[in-house]
């Protein structure tokens, strides 16, 4: 992932039902995230928006121009989707494909609002739980899957940097939130990657915030 760069491998769990939000994605997004949504539909791509355009999703005031979103591509190769990306009108940022595909981004621009997109690979593990409880919020006739907001929060704790933890504390101020359900995804995260400082750190945030 481009926010926490490193790739996570644990065992996804059970997944639940994924779930649908009255909260709206930010107006001035919608133009290249709908492309983007049109693009993935033809070809049946599973992908869901994270980042800073998800925490603003989700009711906390964001100012960013780029967007983040994981897309995962099975057995498929990157290369197949740089036809289909122009197509939709984005240019990649990039041309070493190969490269892309080791780092597991692959930065385009949307050519008609000037957006930048990251596209983040997923790869096997918890990713995979990532994709199948995303949310579903309309915009216009498309649905916009955006990561729930309790893997945004584990998420958001890993990387850790002050914006990401001060996004963490605006999440649990305004959204409702499935304690144990972020709990656990902080676990599996601290398993796969050895760590014990992720439930902690977010104790720690989740006081600060309800002061």
């Amino acid at each position: 992932m481009k926010k926490t760069s490193k790739r996570i491998a644990a065992s996804p769990g059970p997944s639940r039902k994924p779930r649908r939000t009255s909260r709206t994605i930010a107006p001035k997004a919608a133009e290249p995230l709908l492309a983007f949504a049109a693009l993935a539909k033809r070809e049946g791509l599973r992908w869901y928006l994270f980042g800073a355009q998800a925490v603003a999703a989700y009711g906390v005031p964001r100012s960013t121009d780029d967007i983040d979103i994981t897309v995962e591509l099975r057995d498929r190769d990157l290369s197949a989707l740089v036809a289909p990306l122009a197509r939709a009108g984005f240019t990649p940022l990039i041309d070493d494909v190969a490269f892309a595909m080791q780092a597991r981004v692959y930065p385009v621009r949307h050519r008609a609002s000037g957006w930048n997109l990251d596209l983040v690979l997923a790869g096997p593990g918890i990713e995979e739980r990532f994709l199948s409880e995303a949310v579903r919020q309309r915009m216009g006739t498309m649905e916009i899957p955006v990561i729930a907001a309790e893997h945004l929060v584990a998420l958001k704790v890993l990387a850790g940097r002050p914006r990401d933890l001060e996004d963490v504390r605006g999440l649990v101020r305004i959204a409702d939130l499935d304690e144990d359900r972020i709990l656990e995804t902080l676990r599996l995260l601290e398993a796969a990657l050895d760590q014990r400082d992720l439930v902690p750190m977010y104790r720690r945030l989740r006081r600060e915030a309800k002061r």
